[in-house]
């Protein structure tokens, strides 16, 4: 059985090759352009059907990416190839408690679905008066936002070419959790939603954008987390066939 998922560069290449564009460029693509647009050609119609805690497509989304993210890494943690790993099951691991961390943290931990109220202890350190922790402090919020970012940039843009035409600069120790290059344009997605956020806060497009500029780069950032956990296990089902 193999166990070099992104060795040799024709190995790497291979993986992403084989991948639909659809999924993992025009469809980002698609939706970055497409949502800023909804927004700012019929706002009520967006918040209703996009924005909605309750009603919204983008919302359910924020929540249940993570989710499937955290029950795909759930379920490898169960597989030879990362039981055998010390490395893997903590990474896996990770995932899982990413996952189903934020998946909570979108859905108020289920206020948004089940409506109950907020103590009022809750209320008086909770920004928005709701069930969650990132909306205590900034520190809960922005910190780990900006290390996943970071991260994200790294191991998705950086990497990718490294291990096209510098591969012996990344140890093949954890050659099986490299993101494929497939992965690329979500997180040049990132980068740009990143961007917008900043040019957003500075005012200069008041008015374009009806939609908080923090959960328009959420958007991606869970469409790429989602899309790295499928192709970790696509990786562990390549040792089967």
């Amino acid at each position: 059985m193999a166990s070099e998922f992104t060795h040799p560069p024709e190995r790497y290449l291979a993986e992403s090759a084989v991948s639909s564009r659809i999924w993992n460029l025009w469809m980002p693509v698609g939706a970055f352009f497409l949502v800023p647009f909804i927004a700012w050609y019929n706002e009520p119609f967006f918040r209703m059907w996009f924005a909605s805690e309750q009603t919204g497509i983008l919302e359910f989304i924020h929540f249940f990416f993570p989710l499937l993210t955290g029950l795909i890494a759930l379920r490898l943690l169960f597989t030879p190839l990362v039981r055998g790993d010390n490395f893997l099951i903590l990474w896996c691991s990770l995932m899982v408690v990413g996952g189903i961390f934020l998946a909570g943290e979108e859905a108020s931990w289920g206020q948004h679905y089940f409506e109950w109220a907020t103590p009022d202890t809750w209320q008086g350190v909770n920004d928005q008066q709701e069930t969650n922790l990132h909306n205590v402090s900034n520190l809960l919020d922005q910190l780990p936002r900006g290390i996943l970012l970071a991260g994200i940039f790294i191991t998705c843009v950086i990497y990718p070419w490294l291990l096209i035409n510098r591969p012996g600069l990344l140890p093949r120790r954890f050659d099986f959790t490299y993101p494929p290059i497939a992965l690329r344009p979500l997180a040049l997605l990132i980068v740009a939603a990143s961007i917008y956020r900043l040019v957003k806060k500075s005012g200069y497009v008041d008015g374009y954008l009806n939609y908080r500029p923090g959960e328009f780069q959420e958007l991606f950032i869970v469409w790429l987390l989602l899309y790295y956990a499928l192709f970790l296990y696509w990786r562990e089902r390549s040792l089967h066939r």
